[in-house]
Parts: C-alpha cells; structure tokens; sequence
C-alpha cells in the first residue's frame, strides 16, 4: 500500500484509490495486457488492485480466470445489480505482496447489451466508486471511447491512459481517442 492512504478498522479505505482507466485507441491495441502489467507491478510493490473489464465485446480479462466467472461484472450491472461487488471478484494467483482482484466481463451477447445502457453505465461508474473506497488502486480495461459503458469508466476514473500500437495507424488513433475524450469531459493523461 502507499502512504498516502490507509484503512478504517472495518476494512475499508480512508482515502479515495486511485482510478486509471487504460482506453483503447484501437481494437487489439494491448489494453488488456497493459492493464494487467501494471497492476501486476502495483501488487509487487504490496498494493491491493482491483482490475474491472469494461471491454464486454472482448471479455480479454476472463482469460486470466480459472474456473467459473459468476458473475461477472455485466451481472452486476443488470440482472445482480443488487449483489455486493465482491460477489464479482476473483482475485488472481499471483506470487506478489499485494493482491490482484478482478472483476472480468464473460456474458453471452443479451446480457452485454444490457450492461451497456445508460441505466447500466450508471451502475458502472458507482461499482467502480465503491471499488475506490476499498482499493489501493482501481484498474479500468476500457474499449475504444463509443459505448455508454466506455463512457461510464472514464468518468469514474482520475486518470486516463490511451494504449495505442506503435503504428501508424495507432498513432492515427490515439489523435481520434483524445477527441472522444474531449468530447466525454475527460483528457488523456498518458500515452503508451
């Protein structure tokens, strides 16, 4: 944990996390990896991370989970709203002094439809406000800026990181990602 923060007797935390939502300039640019690299690097230095997938289409963060995923993050935006958020989480076997929580998104298409309504984005943003509070860190595996959901996890994070390949194309993209983010109330903050 950083020094900055600590926690209550009860378990939750006395300071806000800090949440980083990790954009997609592009389909298949690494997000997902990205976000697990540093919350990988966060854990090894004794930090409790929580990782959420707000990439439904892809669900790349249910990969990295053994065994079944109920329920998921979409779950707990639509039909298990009511659940309490550690329902969702799984956390990672991993041989580091911290702890790697994830939340993975793993739906058939109806369910990720739904999770990706206004209603839901709402949903989304005050799951990932209620993860600040017991996290040191919140990771936030974000598709390109063009879904409510997308929306949503940018506005409940501090910061933005754009994940772009080293192309052409990609740094094509990371210019149309900053737009979006201008458009939505938001900036990246850094771009790898």
């Amino acid at each position: 944990m950083d020094d900055t923060g600590g926690t209550s007797g009860d378990g939750a935390r006395t300071t806000a996390a800090n949440c980083v939502a990790f954009v997609g300039a592009t389909g298949g640019a690494g997000t997902t990896r990205c976000t697990l690299e540093v919350a990988a690097a966060l854990a090894a230095d004794g930090a409790d991370v929580g990782v959420f997938d707000a990439a439904f289409a892809t669900q790349g963060l249910a990969a990295h989970v053994e065994g079944q995923i109920a329920p998921d993050l979409t779950a707990l935006l639509t039909d298990e709203a009511d659940a309490p958020l550690s329902d969702g989480l799984t956390t990672l076997d991993v041989a580091v002094p911290g702890r790697i929580a994830v939340c993975p998104a793993f739906a058939p298409f109806e369910r990720f439809a739904r999770a990706k309504t206004p209603d839901a984005a709402r949903r989304l943003e005050t799951r990932l406000t209620a993860a600040a509070e017991r996290f040191d860190h919140v990771l936030v595996d974000v598709p390109p800026i063009a879904a409510n959901q997308a929306i949503a996890a940018v506005n409940a994070a501090d910061r933005a990181v754009v994940v772009a390949p080293g192309t052409t194309r990609g740094a094509d993209a990371v210019q149309r990602m900053r737009t979006r983010l201008t458009h939505v109330g938001a900036e990246a903050d850094l771009v790898v």
